[in-house]
């Protein structure tokens, strides 16, 4: 989990813009976990391909990176349970992990 919250934060310090949110609640009986950044986020098109290993959107490219840090998101957490979501609401991009409580 830790590697999936790294990874996170790096993409919004990366691609994102100020102020970058981490935050935790409980929905149900999951607890969901977001990073979120005041930049426009990805595309639903985009969002389906960079869950891809080694997948990079032309925005990154020229930058560090392999383009395994969603696809490592998407898999930690399917192997807790859970899923990843990306969402644009009130002027904020986030991903959240959505992790069922033990």
């Amino acid at each position: 989990m830790q590697r999936d919250l790294s990874n996170l934060i790096r993409n919004a310090q990366l691609y994102g813009k100020p102020a970058i949110l981490l935050s935790a609640r409980r929905e149900g009986r999951s607890v969901v976990v977001t990073v979120s950044d005041g930049g426009d986020g990805i595309s639903s098109d985009e969002w389906d391909m960079l869950r891809r290993p080694f997948a990079r959107a032309d925005g990154s490219r020229g930058s560090k990176g392999t383009g395994l840090g969603l696809a490592i998101v998407e898999r930690v957490a399917a192997a807790h349970g859970g899923h990843v979501e990306a969402r644009q609401a009130g002027g904020r991009f986030g991903i959240s992990l959505h992790l069922p409580l033990a």
